[in-house]
């Protein structure tokens, strides 16, 4: 059975909706402006409509319920997919199309990077050795476990406290580690050092943007600590 399953469950895609709707009508009811109540009728609607959608689509393409195969290439479309939702969050949402010239860039790059990890993928054989396994298998957990509480713990950094957020996200993350926590202790530092350093000295221009280079650069670096290790490993076995 897939480690992520339960991401294709009806009541975790219910729970999300709900959660997501929850959170984002209690910002838009602290911000709220004359247009306020159109903007609740509208997320109530969409809370009713996706969830359905999502498992009909969950349905027709099972390979979505798969934990990451290869966490390198993961970590590469996770950024690229990430760009390319900053710029439709940067453009369309924020409504100002004026700063497509700008973002034009980063998406044929991001594009570029989809297209050559599609490809790799498809020609590549996926790592096996048992630490990078043990964080694909964690992180297709974390992905299922995240989904729920995901909005509410990115802006509770903004409208409640980034500690809490924080404690939140170490939650999920420990939970989906469950008895892997020490085979992953030091893949899990070396990625808490890279995220905040990335963090420091890279910040993007808004939040989501410093979000997404720090959760990538931690990505790689746990990935690349956990081929080390398993490299390590399968030197000593020939040794011995």
């Amino acid at each position: 059975m897939s480690t992520v399953a339960p991401l294709l469950n009806g009541t975790v895609v219910v729970s999300a909706a709900v959660s997501y709707t929850v959170a984002f009508c209690a910002i838009e009811w602290d911000l709220r402006n004359p247009y306020t109540v159109d903007d609740l009728v509208l997320r109530v609607l969409s809370a009713v409509v996706t969830p359905p959608l999502i498992n009909w689509l969950a349905r027709r393409e099972p390979a979505v319920g798969s934990p990451p195969r290869n966490p390198f290439l993961f970590a590469l479309d996770l950024w690229a997919y990430g760009q390319l939702m900053l710029v439709l969050y940067d453009t369309a949402l924020l409504y100002n199309l004026a700063r497509l010239g700008a973002h034009l860039l980063p998406a044929a790059a991001a594009s570029a990077v989809l297209t050559a990890t599609h490809l790799f993928r498809r020609s590549a054989t996926s790592p096996t050795g048992p630490y990078v396994a043990t964080l694909a298998a964690t992180i297709g957990r974390a992905l299922a476990l995240f989904l729920v509480p995901a909005l509410a713990i990115r802006y509770a950094q903004t409208f409640a406290t980034p500690r809490l957020a924080a404690l939140a996200g170490l939650v999920v993350i420990g939970a989906a580690a469950r008895r892997d926590t020490v085979r992953l202790l030091l893949p899990a530092v070396a990625a808490a050092a890279v995220g905040y350093v990335v963090a420091v000295l890279l910040p993007g221009p808004y939040y989501e943007a410093t979000l997404l280079r720090s959760a990538t650069g931690a990505l790689l670096a746990a990935t690349a600590v956990c081929a080390l290790l398993d490299t390590t490993r399968a030197r000593l076995v020939v040794r011995s």
